[in-house]
């Protein structure tokens, strides 16, 4: 069993990344959010909502386009579940989004 590049992995996460914000609600670009900064912001992607189902399907179809080893896949499912992935709860997207919304209004009142 060899193991994977750090390459391969980095290709997997940004490519899953990449097709999850942009079917997740509302639709973002991840280049954009990295380019912009937003990615470094805490909980980001909580303002982003995507079915949990729907980024497993991603994920397995992601994997198997670039073939990643058997070893590897419970692995790197992991790391790109617990990374940076949309929210898969909506009642918690909208929660936040408020919170976020409500503490932008603030700021500009100030």
């Amino acid at each position: 069993m060899g193991t994977i590049s750090q390459e391969k992995v980095n290709q997997a996460h940004m490519e899953c990344y990449r097709r999850m914000f942009n079917e997740a609600e509302p639709s973002a670009n991840i280049n954009k959010i990295v380019k912009s900064g937003e990615g470094k912001k805490p909980s980001f992607f909580m303002g982003y909502y995507l079915h949990q189902d729907r980024q497993y399907e991603i994920i397995d179809e992601v994997l198997k386009k670039l073939k990643i080893p058997n070893h590897s896949i419970n692995s790197l499912k992991s790391g790109i579940i617990l990374g940076s992935c949309p929210s898969g709860n909506k009642e918690s997207t909208i929660k936040f989004r408020e919170e976020m919304n409500n503490a932008l209004s603030t700021e500009n009142e100030q």
